[in-house]
């Protein structure tokens, strides 16, 4: 079912990178793993752009309604935002596909005060990246062969 699930998802990706003149979505090559990374179409916070880092590199720049998927090496690390007290600390085995969603925490008098990543199923983010663009490649910094450590 998962496998069903994620062929359909890379399928739709990428149809939508083709038609939009983007590279096609990221596959798992040997020793990494293939991490996408989706931000929901909002009017809050619209303009502001969320940076995510891995391993305190600045891998990207999440724009509102858009997704992106990137190829990280195998092992323990640690993804957030400029908010560190939100993050995902994880394992990533070979060839395996992880999303997260990239979001604003909880509305304050201050907008983009918290800036939140987490883990999301691939059920739930296969239905909510087939809304949103690729995300323009000027926005992605990260790149496989980086230094895991700054």
């Amino acid at each position: 079912m998962l496998t069903l699930l994620s062929s359909t998802l890379l399928a739709f990706a990428v149809k939508a990178a083709a038609a939009t003149g983007v590279d096609s979505p990221t596959t798992a090559g040997p020793g990494v793993s293939v991490c996408y990374f989706f931000r929901l179409r909002l009017s809050r916070d619209s303009l502001l752009k969320i940076p995510v880092y891995i391993d305190g590199a600045k891998a990207l720049e999440m724009v509102n309604g858009r997704w992106t998927s990137i190829e990280v090496p195998n092992g323990h690390h640690v993804i957030r935002s400029n908010d560190n007290q939100y993050g995902v600390e994880l394992d990533l085995r070979p060839g395996e596909t992880y999303y997260f969603e990239v979001r604003f925490g909880e509305r304050t008098r201050f907008h983009g005060v918290h800036q939140v990543i987490t883990s999301t199923p691939s059920e739930q983010a296969a239905y909510e990246i087939k809304q949103l663009k690729p995300l323009d490649s000027t926005h992605v910094f990260w790149t496989i062969n980086r230094p895991l450590k700054p």
